[in-house]
């Protein structure tokens, strides 16, 4: 997106090699180059440099025979010392070198010694420090990696355990401030976890409790403080404001293009950019949440 111009550039399989494929996108990430790296769903990894105009696919093996699609990449990170770390389904975790496109590590269930980690789906990522990133898997809840040393420990489901994750299928997160994070479930809710002590709390509220029992699907959450904006499966964005406690639906009965929202970013303008099923849309978030209509909201479809 061209913010003078307030065009897009597409990629799309007309115009690009025939050996390459950027169909069906899961995740994309640019580097501390401005190149763009985006995960699709059975292509493995497409990277474009587009200002030279050069264009590259990366495909996987997997790990195991019985993986069926290895190249399905979910989630995509670049940490701090400029590496990229690719979150797969099924495949286990890999850290490319941006600039030989090799893989240097390659985490996953069957390794031995320190690459080995519990699960082999990897669904978001978030850089903790130089070295470690905090990951949400399928099935082992959210586990801290360190980039030379490897599994360093997972916050898992335990029963009833209060204090414990609410489930182990970790679907989204988001830092709230340097030991506050807030953990999203695909069908469970929220919870915020503190990083220091280990301890996760739900979220005390009548309103979110009502939305999480009638299955909403959780799909993505973004933080814009006060607010906690929760992307979801056909119900729209849910608005949590933890100054006043209440809760606000944004749907299309407000003006969103389309009731499920895969991601939520923001840009340096305090524009929210939001996927879904109706394209890409730009909305911006008034003092007064209680107002919002169609005014709100530039709508971005092919």
């Amino acid at each position: 997106y061209h913010n003078a111009l307030n065009n897009f550039f597409f990629f799309f399989s007309d115009n690009l090699p025939d050996n390459t494929s950027i169909e069906q996108v899961r995740s994309v990430v640019v580097d501390k180059q401005g190149m763009i790296f985006a995960g699709t769903s059975e292509k493995g990894l497409f990277y474009t440099d587009p200002a030279n105009a050069v264009f590259q696919q990366l495909v996987f093996k997997p790990y195991k025979k019985s993986i069926s699609n290895p190249n399905r990449v979910v989630s995509l990170l670049c940490d701090k010392e400029g590496d990229i770390w690719l979150g797969t389904q099924s495949n286990g975790l890999m850290i490319l070198d941006p600039k030989t496109k090799k893989i240097k590590t390659w985490f996953q269930p069957d390794a031995v010694g320190w690459q080995k980690i519990p699960d082999h789906t990897i669904w978001c990522m978030l850089v903790l420090n130089k070295n470690q990133i905090l990951a949400g898997t399928l099935n082992n809840g959210l586990c801290i990696i360190d980039k030379q040393k490897g599994f360093i420990r997972t916050f898992k489901h335990a029963g009833n355990e209060k204090e414990s994750p609410g489930l182990n299928n970790v679907r989204a997160f988001v830092k709230i401030n340097d030991s506050l994070y807030c953990i999203g479930y695909e069908r469970k809710g929220i919870q915020f976890l503190n990083i220091k002590t280990g301890i996760f709390k739900p979220i005390q509220n009548e309103a979110l409790n009502k939305i999480w029992s009638e299955e909403t699907i959780l799909k993505c959450i973004f933080y814009h403080p006060p607010f906690l904006l929760i992307g979801t499966q056909g119900k729209g964005i849910i608005a949590y404001d933890q100054s006043s406690e209440k809760v606000f639906s944004i749907t299309e009965e407000q003006g969103l293009p389309n009731n499920t929202i895969y991601g939520i970013l923001e840009d340096r303008q305090g524009y929210f950019w939001l996927s879904s099923n109706k394209g890409l849309s730009r909305f911006l978030l008034p003092g007064d949440i209680s107002i919002i209509n169609r005014s709100y909201f530039n709508v971005f479809s092919a």
